[in-house]
């Protein structure tokens, strides 16, 4: 079968794949990722073997192809910006100043007294 055949049967199908795509993602930016994703796979297999019934193969690609999608974001970190990374960081005479006025004076010169005379 050829690829515009391919096409009309997908697009036949394009609401319930869409709707699929929905409820498995969050937005509707994501979702139409996952339709996209769905026809580029379902494609290659199409110029393969056509499937027997087009709809479930169709809905097996779109949930398999976001499962993939689900384990790629799970173990890939987070990406942040070193202008957001920065910005997120305490300043650090804040953090001194905070360290040293939670310090004890007598208890400082206690441990500087167990010190061993070279230091």
């Amino acid at each position: 079968m050829s690829d515009e055949q391919f096409l009309e049967v997908f697009t036949a199908h394009l609401d319930r794949i869409h709707n699929l795509a929905r409820g498995l993602t969050g937005t509707v930016e994501d979702a139409e990722d996952l339709v996209q994703e769905t026809c580029l796979l379902a494609l290659r297999g199409w110029r393969r073997r056509p499937p027997q019934d087009p709809a479930a193969w169709f809905a097996t690609i779109c949930l398999n192809a976001a499962r993939s999608g689900y384990r790629k974001r799970a173990v890939r970190p987070t990406e942040v910006s070193a202008e957001a990374w920065l910005a997120a960081m305490p300043d650090p005479h804040d953090t001194a100043r905070s360290a040293v006025a939670s310090l004890d004076a007598e208890r400082v010169r206690m441990a500087i007294g167990r010190l061993p005379p070279p230091q």
